[in-house]
């Protein structure tokens, strides 16, 4: 969903900014903070861009959607599961730059 959402906010001029979503979950519904929202379509887009992995993927956005995850944490998180090699181009690539 969150794929969807980037690549119609990438593709349309109209469609822009963060996503808002609820998650019914357990009875309860929830609002993630736009940070967590945020944080949530990079890692997804850089999942995709391969430098991330899936794994990595379903665990931040479990913790980023649906708990307490504290966004520093999920941020440094992120930027430690991409080898030193590729630090510079994950930068340049959440930077916008191809």
């Amino acid at each position: 969903m969150l794929s969807a959402i980037d690549l119609a906010r990438r593709r349309n001029v109209g469609v822009g900014g963060t996503p808002n979503i609820y998650i019914f979950n357990k009875g309860k519904l929830i609002n993630p903070p736009e940070n967590s929202l945020h944080l949530a379509v990079e890692i997804v887009r850089a999942t995709k861009a391969g430098y991330l992995t899936e794994k990595f993927q379903s665990e931040a956005l479990r913790k980023l959607l649906y708990g307490n995850y504290q966004i520093d944490n999920a941020e440094g998180e992120m930027f430690n599961q991409v080898p030193l090699e590729d630090k510079k181009g994950f930068s340049w690539f959440l930077g916008g730059y191809k």
